[in-house]
């Protein structure tokens, strides 16, 4: 009798979704923490920026490192999910080169999804279950807790994306050269994606604003490659029958047109949001020399624009990812010089030894 009942329970209870379900993944030649690992991994992009700034591995050549997460191909994909609408991520295929004593070189091959969700979204930490764009409320940034602005949009990392493509459709995607885009540049254009639009919005910076804008700004940092259309372009940005966003990146509701001073203003900004984590102010550091640094660097891109009013957004979030990834790469150079410095003298240590 108790088990006719436990039989009977079983029919009524929830079963497990099988996309919530661990993904395997092999064990890497070479693991690199979050980005390149045995299990999946989840994270918000700011939290992203800070992994790739920390050197937990203590890698002499953390630089190199992360300069050979080289990216294969960015797709945009689209997930139609009936009367909810739709919703829209990128997924970044790349890739890490070792050699092994005997000249062999090994390749670890991953994934990486990018995505906007709503505020109250729970991670299931796979990235494999699809979203929709479910409408929310409008709310001002200043009702909102600048600690958990972020926790909105994901980046997930895995294997295999087989788990992910077969819920989700091409709208377009593109091959870099090679060599010519990689993991950092990734991470800091989703980090200024999302500094840029701090809350999710039903009709402006919902999950597709991000996307093309996230695949449009890789586009251009990959030296703008030939762009190959998939079976859904023609409803990318689409809520129903309602275009919400172009080609170009530009909002049917169009954003506040912004001077190149507001531009240059949120640079500073940024940075002041990528103190490393483990820095150590020296006593001839110049807290402002890294600002001024990085605003000179974003000014030279507008050179030709000085006497303009306004700045076309794609744009302008072209030339912020690039000033803030060039300071990510500081301070990740910089900690790969902690540890060769580190490792040096564990080697000279262990000659005084042995003499």
């Amino acid at each position: 009798m108790l088990q006719f009942f436990r039989n009977i329970s079983k029919l009524f209870s929830p079963q497990p979704h099988p996309d919530k379900s661990t993904t395997p993944m092999s064990k890497p030649h070479v693991r690199i923490p979050h980005i390149v690992q045995s299990t999946p991994s989840s994270s918000t992009p700011h939290e992203l920026l800070d992994i790739l700034a920390q050197n937990d591995n203590a890698d002499p050549h953390r630089d190199q490192t992360l300069r050979d997460c080289l990216v294969d191909e960015v797709g945009h994909y689209r997930s139609s999910t009936g009367s909810k609408g739709a919703h829209e991520v990128v997924i970044v295929r790349f890739h890490h080169d070792t050699s092994d004593d005997n000249g062999m070189v090994h390749t670890d091959r991953r994934a990486a999804k990018f995505e906007r969700l709503k505020q109250d979204h729970q991670d299931d930490n796979t990235g494999c279950t699809p979203r929709s764009s479910t409408p929310l409320v409008d709310i001002t940034r200043e009702q909102l807790d600048p600690t958990t602005t972020e926790n909105r949009d994901r980046v997930s990392f895995v294997e295999n994306p087989s788990c992910w493509l077969s819920k989700y459709e091409l709208v377009a995607s593109f091959t870099p050269l090679p060599g010519k885009l990689d993991i950092v540049d990734c991470a800091a254009a989703a980090h200024v994606l999302t500094q840029r639009a701090v809350h999710y919005t039903t009709l402006q910076y919902m999950c597709m604003w991000y996307a093309r804008m996230l695949f449009e700004t890789l586009r251009r940092l990959a030296g703008s490659p030939p762009v190959q259309d998939g079976p859904v372009m023609r409803d990318a940005g689409k809520f129903g029958m309602f275009r919400m966003i172009n080609t170009e990146g530009r909002l049917k509701l169009r954003e506040p047109e912004r001077t190149l001073d507001q531009a240059a203003s949120q640079v500073v900004t940024l940075l002041h949001l990528r103190v490393p984590p483990t820095s150590t102010p020296t006593s001839n550091s110049n807290d402002d020399k890294p600002s001024e640094t990085m605003l000179d660097a974003f000014l030279h891109e507008f050179q030709d624009a000085r006497g303009s009013t306004t700045i076309e957004p794609l744009r302008e979030v072209e030339a912020q990812v690039k000033t803030v990834r060039d300071h990510q790469w500081d301070i990740i150079r910089e900690a790969a010089k902690v540890a060769r410095d580190a490792c040096d003298r564990l080697n000279a240590a262990e000659r005084l030894q042995r003499e």
